[in-house]
């Protein structure tokens, strides 16, 4: 399931979102909803629920106000799941984040914060949301989930934040090489959450998704 992508000035296709489902994780999906063509969210019952938020932010060298704009409508998205859901927003979230403060003991690999980072950090405390990336001690290694074609500069821009309250249910995180054969500059970040997921059982002929 996806969100529309859109054509650059060359009329090529860019951009949108999506997710592959499990055909056990698909029975329980109970909503989805395409905020815009960067925002997709997806519900599934459980006990609890589990809202999963698929984002693809504007890069750095974007314009500000489409930068802005983004958060705005990812907050707006965030805002509308019930605060008793398991909450996970993932993507590429274009953001460089670093320590807060020296009290921080988050495992970052960049040191400045970038203005998506800024813009992103401000998301999350709006939200009550914490980065996953930073809450297991990794190699270094480990931790970049993105490289430059052009600089081959390693960055960490791939996130899985989660509502702060449910921080515990993600027993782990991980990022792996495994889109290196498909020509994709970044790599997997793979989180491992306990929950239960239910059968959603669904009337033939009703219409389930808001896209």
């Amino acid at each position: 399931m996806s969100s529309s992508a859109w054509r650059s000035g060359s009329g090529e296709e860019c951009g949108g979102v999506g997710m592959f489902l499990t055909e056990e994780a698909y029975s329980a999906v109970k909503l989805v909803k395409s905020y815009t063509k960067r925002i997709l969210l997806v519900s599934f019952s459980g006990n609890p629920a589990l809202t999963v938020i698929c984002v693809y932010s504007p890069t750095e060298g974007s314009d500000a106000e489409e930068a802005s704009l983004f958060h705005q409508d990812l907050r707006a998205a965030i805002h509308e799941v019930p605060a008793h859901n398991v909450l996970l927003v993932v993507g590429d979230m274009n953001a460089h984040l670093s320590r807060t403060s020296p009290e921080d003991s988050g495992f970052y690999l960049h040191l400045t914060t970038n203005r998506n980072g800024t813009l992103l950090r401000d998301t999350m405390v709006e939200c009550d949301l914490v980065a996953g990336n930073h809450l297991f001690q990794k190699k270094t290694s480990k931790l970049h989930t993105f490289t430059s074609d052009d600089t081959l500069c390693k960055s960490q821009i791939d996130y899985i934040l989660v509502r702060r309250k449910w921080r515990n249910s993600l027993r782990n995180l991980e990022v792996v090489d495994s889109f290196g054969d498909v020509g994709s500059d970044h790599r997997a970040v793979l989180g491992f959450i306990r929950l239960s997921l239910r059968k959603t059982n669904r009337p033939k002929g009703q219409t389930r998704y808001d896209l």
